[in-house]
């Protein structure tokens, strides 16, 4: 079995079809750039659109070079990062759900069930993977688990949020994207 298959088998309890506003995808050569991974989860055919029209869409690969940045992070800060986007809603702090009729999350989105797989999929990826993100993060973020507040974001979809994440590591790619409209 290649990395990139054993990741798709791994991610299947997260990638389950739903309304939430994330996008997931694995591929298998290391040597496509993060800006055409990227492009290929923005473009799908069942990306929806957001509320802000755009002139063009999709962005082109060029336009998404311009928008992600090399994220120089730990890989314990690249796994916040992970968690971050599979479990918080960009446009309002908290979970994204879903909720029992208590509160409490419950399903694949709670934290405590996304970090043990998004931990194996970084430990797939390689210990020599490079990260890139449409948004910077002040370390202070790290410290409080805060990803909201002082974070710069190059949109790269028409939604109100955005957050992508690209994984490029020695046999395989993972390409995260939340988004929200507020």
């Amino acid at each position: 079995m290649t990395n990139a298959s054993e990741l798709r088998r791994l991610l299947v309890p997260l990638t389950s079809a739903s309304s939430y506003h994330l996008r997931m995808s694995v591929g298998h050569d290391p040597l496509v750039s993060p800006a055409r991974l990227l492009h290929a989860v923005v473009s799908a055919p069942d990306m929806p659109r957001g509320d802000r029209p755009v002139p063009s869409w999709p962005p082109a690969v060029e336009e998404l070079e311009q928008c992600l940045r090399l994220l120089t992070f730990s890989d314990d800060q690249v796994l916040a990062l992970l968690v971050a986007a599979c479990t918080e809603d960009l446009a309002y702090e908290g979970s994204i759900g879903p909720w029992a009729s208590d509160g409490t999350p419950v399903g694949p989105w709670a934290p405590e069930i996304v970090r043990p797989i998004l931990r194996q999929v970084a430990r797939l990826l390689g210990p020599q993977t490079r990260w890139w993100s449409n948004c910077t993060f002040p370390e202070w973020c790290f410290d409080t688990g805060d990803f909201h507040d002082g974070v710069s974001r190059w949109p790269v979809t028409d939604h109100t949020f955005d957050r992508a994440l690209v994984g490029i590591g020695d046999q395989a790619t993972f390409t995260v994207l939340a988004f929200a409209e507020d």
